[in-house]
């Protein structure tokens, strides 16, 4: 529990340095508090102890960095071929499908392993229990902001 408080009063003083630096837009701060709530809990849920927590969330930040230089190779790879598509630069038997549909698959298939393979790497630091409660954890707090991201604001969104 004294550990517990030690990082929470860490992590108040880091993001209190972070919000007093200039230009710093308010959906970057927004997305800094969600990455802060999401870390809480984990924390929480995971029951990690301090030393656990800093391996576990340098090997998270990691994986996620590959995951999206990941993601930004696939939207690089679809804007390429978008744009092939809308300036009809391409001959009916032009093998340019064959090769934009190898490459995705190919990226797609690397997001995955990434994945798995980031999955593998904490059961160093994990138990099997933990894992699975760190899976489940991802999955809905992702799904809740997702949710409350697409929900309207004050009465004004779509209906």
């Amino acid at each position: 529990m004294k550990n517990l408080f030690y990082i929470l009063l860490t992590l108040i003083l880091v993001s209190s340095q972070i919000y007093t630096q200039p230009n710093r837009g308010k959906n970057h701060r927004n997305m800094d508090k969600i990455a802060q709530l999401e870390k809480i809990k984990l924390m929480e849920i995971l029951e990690l102890d301090e030393e656990t927590s800093v391996k576990f969330f340098v090997r998270l930040k990691d994986h996620r960095l590959k995951m999206r230089e990941n993601m930004v190779q696939l939207d690089l790879l679809i804007d390429e071929m978008r744009k092939i598509i809308d300036e009809d630069s391409f001959e009916k038997g032009d093998n340019s499908f064959k090769k934009f549909n190898d490459n995705f698959i190919s990226l797609e298939n690397n997001g995955i392993k990434i994945r798995l393979d980031f999955i593998k790497s904490i059961g160093d630091l994990l138990s099997p229990s933990q894992i699975s409660k760190f899976l489940v954890f991802e999955k809905a707090f992702r799904s809740e902001m997702q949710d409350l991201l697409m929900k309207p604001r004050g009465g004004r969104g779509m209906r």
